[in-house]
């Protein structure tokens, strides 16, 4: 029987995956994350940084809860 060629890349790929989640960060990736967390909003559970500067952007598979996105922590008051 003939196995089809897809099964196989896919299961490298999800290895592939797996092991970036795995993978430990360089001192020099936690040290910048540490230090733009200081200065910024940035989470490093929920975010990831930019390749330069300070950007960062929300994680592909980041679920946000329904508590973060009521918008409880925005800073306007119902007072007039």
């Amino acid at each position: 029987m003939k196995s089809t060629p897809g099964k196989k890349e896919d299961s490298k790929n999800i290895l592939r995956t797996n092991n970036m989640k795995n993978k430990k960060k360089s001192k020099w990736q936690a040290k910048r994350e540490k230090d733009i967390s200081k200065r910024s909003q940035f989470d490093p559970k929920i975010h990831t940084l930019g390749r330069e500067g300070e950007g960062f952007g929300m994680k592909k598979d980041y679920k946000a809860t329904a508590e973060e996105l009521s918008g409880k922590n925005l800073p306007f008051t119902t007072e007039k």
